[in-house]
């Protein structure tokens, strides 16, 4: 089977871009892959030149099968960019692998998703493969777990792969959020992904932030499934130094990428270690000044009446 179509988002940090370019290049898949690049439109006219340098180095990509460069003429959003580049590609493959702009993977990176793809292709449970994995000073795996991937509940957009069908589940309105927020065993296993998991989807709906990523882990909860990661990552964020639009600046998620791999196993019956869902639960759990500030605004909202709708 030849190797899924990488989609490549980028913005405007044409140093960013090409460190991602050069890490896809130097994967052992990348001349049998099929590269194909979303350009977003600059935001305010601050940031045209940042695009147009960044889509210079788009435009140079090379080491792959095919590149094609799709440019904006207006700005998406990070969000809707995702969302219509993943439908679009979809309209004629089965299958992606999604990379930001800001993403460096290891030589495997291409080998393990690929991997995945056909390993979970048949098992509802699996509903996305990501090549990141979480350090252990957040998310630490049991001493005894012995294989090379796990199930986690949390979104891990961070250099992943899905396929058409899971992608089709996907409600981007949320229609049922009202219902879920009244499902306290629907939100605690919503929060199996961690402690933050209905607060930032809290802020989703009422648009303080715009992520693809939360709704898409919503749709996985509603269909009972996971996304499967690597014990060692293969995929590392190296935006988080102040330059991005929705990130700030935090060494919290980095991670060393493991090189020597050229296969993994996996488990076709593997299950959710009750262990690291614990973890991933535990690991995000803000400071208690801010569950506080959390616990004051939902009081609030329950004492103050909203607002009649006109």
């Amino acid at each position: 089977m030849s190797p899924a179509p990488v989609i490549l988002f980028v913005y405007s940090r044409p140093d960013h871009t090409a460190a991602t370019l050069r890490a896809l290049a130097a994967n052992r898949l990348a001349n049998d892959t099929n590269l194909i690049i979303f350009a977003d439109g600059p935001k305010h006219s601050g940031h045209v030149d940042d695009v147009a340098a960044a889509r210079a180095v788009a435009r140079a990509a090379t080491g792959f099968a095919s590149v094609t460069l799709h440019e904006s003429a207006v700005n998406k959003g990070l969000a809707a960019s995702i969302i219509f580049g993943v439908s679009q590609i979809f309209e004629t493959h089965d299958r992606v692998i999604v990379v930001e702009d800001d993403i460096v993977t290891a030589p495997g990176f291409l080998d393990y998703l690929n991997q995945a793809l056909t390993a979970y292709r048949k098992n509802p449970r699996v509903f996305a493969a990501c090549g990141y994995s979480y350090p252990p000073s957040l998310v630490p795996l049991p001493p005894d777990y012995s294989n090379d991937v796990y199930l986690s509940r949390r979104p891990a957009p961070w250099g992943w792969a899905t396929w058409r069908d899971r992608w089709a589940q996907v409600d981007w309105s949320v229609a049922d959020y009202a219902r879920f927020m009244r499902d306290s065993a629907a939100r605690a296993r919503f929060e199996e992904g961690g402690w933050d998991m209905t607060g930032q989807l809290r802020a989703q709906m009422e648009g303080r932030i715009d992520s693809w990523a939360l709704r898409f882990s919503y749709a996985k909860l509603c269909a009972d499934a996971f996304t499967v990661l690597p014990t060692a990552a293969l995929a590392a964020n190296i935006g988080n130094d102040g330059t991005g639009v929705h990130c700030f600046a935090t060494d919290r998620y980095d991670v060393a990428l493991a090189e020597s791999a050229q296969s993994w196993q996996f488990p076709p019956d593997i299950a959710p270690d009750p262990r690291i869902m614990r973890a991933f639960h535990v690991g995000f759990r803000p400071p208690l000044s801010q569950q506080l500030k959390a616990f004051a605004r939902r009081q609030v909202r329950r004492l103050v009446p909203a607002a009649p709708r006109r």
